[in-house]
């Protein structure tokens, strides 16, 4: 039978055996195991959600990190985040330029734009030094 005292018990043995402790958990509360340890060797990026208010700005970093690293992000959601109200508040973010394109040559459009920007140039001021 699973009994109260039984999981309060294996709760202690769990958090003593693994070296668990999470600052500003209770002294007999359930603690998570150490995530960010366990990830360490395969995340290049990894944080923790500690308040839903910046949930939306970490999966956004999250997110950069794995399409411009080319590598594994991590986001790390505490029991007690998942547990809270959702933040409804977030504003929306423009997509254009948070993250760069992978491409190192600027597209053709840009690169004819330019130049055509620099054929209509009527005067040029070359200023080398102190004026």
């Amino acid at each position: 039978m699973w009994t109260k005292s039984r999981r309060t018990i294996w709760q202690i043995v769990f958090r003593r055996y693994f070296g668990i402790r999470r600052e500003g958990a209770a002294a007999f509360a359930f603690q998570e195991a150490p995530l960010a340890e366990a990830f360490s060797a395969v995340a290049a990026w990894s944080q923790t959600v500690l308040r839903p208010e910046n949930a939306t700005e970490l999966m956004a970093l999250a997110l950069k990190h794995a399409i411009v690293e080319r590598d594994v992000a991590h986001l790390i959601f505490p029991d007690e985040v998942q547990t809270m109200p959702a933040y409804n508040a977030a504003k929306p973010r423009p997509k254009d330029g948070r993250i760069a394109h992978p491409q190192i040559i600027p597209p053709a459009a840009n690169l004819e734009r330019a130049a055509q920007m620099l054929n209509e140039i009527v005067e040029i001021i070359n200023s080398a030094g102190q004026l």
